[in-house]
């Protein structure tokens, strides 16, 4: 693969996401900075992410009509399990069953769930 082409995958975008999350947390975490650089160290995140979204729908325009179906249905269970565990998650800590939760939880679960539907959705169309 090309350097350009690499430097324009959407994993690339990915991890240049995550390796600004981290400074921004890092950053606000152990640095006294005044309350407009906490908002301009807090929204680093941004930039990043709008890049990994773009790069994201290139590239699964770039796919055939298989790939993006299965992309789809991954796409679908993710974000409909993560809905459900999220709306659970919420009545269960209004029930006072659940401690407060990280964003890092909803995160790393809706991850784990678009993994889940690119599997059952492979196993479909094999």
């Amino acid at each position: 693969m090309k350097a350009r082409a690499l430097l324009l995958h959407p994993n690339a975008a990915a991890l240049l996401s995550a390796a600004a999350t981290l400074l921004s947390s890092w950053l606000l975490k152990h640095t006294a900075l005044p309350a407009a650089a906490r908002v301009v160290v807090a929204l680093l995140v941004v930039p990043p992410l709008l890049l990994f979204l773009v790069l994201q729908l290139r590239w699964l325009r770039g796919r055939d009509e298989l790939q993006q179906r299965i992309q789809l249905e991954a796409l679908a269970v993710g974000f409909c399990g993560s809905l459900v565990l999220g709306l659970a998650a919420i009545q269960l800590r209004h029930a006072g069953a659940l401690p407060p939760l990280n964003p890092g939880v909803a995160w790393s679960a809706m991850v784990a769930l678009y993994i889940v539907g690119f599997y059952l959705a492979c196993r479909r169309y094999r």
